[in-house]
């Protein structure tokens, strides 16, 4: 009685790692089969995307993968060429998490451009590379915005360009008033009398940018780091004295700690009602602007 139950006993446990192993093997051939299947329809929908910017700029990749788990469409060794250059620029990867491909342009786009060399940038930005960082230097991109398009409300919620050892920028903006449905991109260009701003906002951190800026700005006016810094402050306490609003000689003092020390620094702009962009760009006195915005600056060394 006991060997027939111990016999039963192992014939049951096989049956079970068989089953079990049978399941596994069907789970990754499963998980194996969707992935190619939804890559196959990443690589489409990437190809058209691609198919839609070609009178601007040429733009080729390595291969084309999907996360299973976000859904994010993952392009790598990206290249682009504008149309017209010579000049080419390459991405480790590209992380597409959100795109609305239904829309001539993109009512929702949320996505990163990871590993640009700097030393790319010789042309585009050689402001940058004068400041003295190493070649090696890489750039990541991050873009993700939305379009309300019954209301024409444009929502930016991240542009940021990261770069390390050097500091990380990120700008949030709120515009009221756009049409982005049309075809000619120029005639949005062109709208910007109807546009408004109903929100902004930029978050900079310091890892050596401000320092390396201010040393080529001493050398240019023929002084010492140091002397170009006490320099800056000066003008500020000068426009500080000068201020009536409290709100201005609040983001003044912001801005002079970092000068003084560089850390952080945020620019918060909350207007009591949307204001006409084309009455912000008109605004010569930056203390009129700090009003119309209600702009509020922090830094924190």
């Amino acid at each position: 009685m006991t060997t027939d139950t111990a016999y039963f006993k192992r014939v049951k446990m096989k049956r079970l790692l068989l089953y079990g192993t049978g399941i596994f093997l069907a789970l990754i051939g499963i998980y194996a089969g969707v992935k190619a299947y939804t890559a196959a329809i990443a690589e489409e929908r990437v190809n058209d995307a691609i198919a839609e910017v070609s009178d601007f700029v040429s733009i080729t990749y390595q291969d084309v993968d999907v996360d299973l788990i976000g859904f994010d469409f993952i392009l790598t060794d990206v290249r682009f060429s504008p149309v017209g250059t010579a000049e080419t620029v390459k991405a480790r990867r590209i992380v597409v998490r959100s795109l609305d491909h239904q829309s001539e342009i993109p009512a929702n786009l949320d996505v990163s451009v990871e590993g640009i060399a700097i030393r790319q940038l010789k042309k585009s930005a050689p402001a940058v590379l004068e400041l003295g960082y190493d070649n090696d230097l890489l750039v990541d991109l991050d873009v993700s915005y939305n379009y309300d398009k019954p209301n024409r409300l444009l929502e930016i919620n991240r542009i940021s360009v990261d770069a390390a050892g050097a500091g990380r920028l990120e700008i949030r903006l709120y515009f009221g008033g756009i049409d982005l449905q049309t075809k000619n991109l120029f005639a949005i260009l062109l709208a910007y009398p109807h546009i408004t701003v109903n929100g902004a906002a930029v978050f900079y951190r310091d890892d050596s940018l401000t320092e390396r800026w201010m040393q080529a700005s001493a050398k240019q006016s023929n002084t010492d780091v140091q002397g170009y810094r006490n320099q800056l402050i000066e003008q500020i306490d000068q426009e500080i004295g000068e201020k009536d609003s409290d709100l201005s000689r609040s983001a003044l003092k912001a801005i002079r700690g970092f000068i003084e020390d560089p850390g952080e620094i945020s620019m918060v702009a909350s207007p009591t009602r949307p204001q006409q962009l084309k009455r912000i760009i008109e605004v010569d006195h930056p203390g009129e602007l700090i009003d119309m915005l209600n702009l509020r600056i922090e830094s924190i060394p």
